[in-house]
C-alpha cells in the first residue's frame, strides 16, 4: 500500500501564488487548519484532502504530493 503525503515546497508555492495562509486556506478548502498543519509537517494525506487543497489552490493534485513506494515505508519503519 501507498501512503500519500504533500509536497510541501509546491504547497507553499502554490499558496504564494494564490496570496493565502493555512487560515485563507482551510477557509477556502474546507479542511481544518489543524489538518493543514499536519499534512504540511508529514503526516499522510487523504485523498479528498488532496482535492479539495489542490481545489482551493488551484493546482494540479499531482504536482501537490508526493507518493512513497512500499520499500520506502519498510525502510522507515525499521529505522524507527
Amino acid at each position: 500500500m501507498k501512503s500519500m503525503r504533500l509536497n510541501r515546497q509546491s504547497v507553499y508555492v502554490s499558496m504564494v501564488r494564490q496570496r493565502m495562509n493555512q487560515r485563507n486556506l482551510s477557509q477556502a478548502s474546507g479542511v481544518s487548519q489543524q489538518t493543514i498543519s499536519k499534512v504540511l509537517n508529514g503526516a499522510n494525506c487523504a485523498p479528498e484532502t488532496l482535492y479539495k487543497l489542490s481545489t482551493a489552490l488551484h493546482a494540479d493534485p499531482v504536482t501537490l504530493m508526493v507518493i512513497d513506494s512500499e520499500e520506502d515505508q519498510d525502510r522507515e519503519a525499521k529505522a524507527v
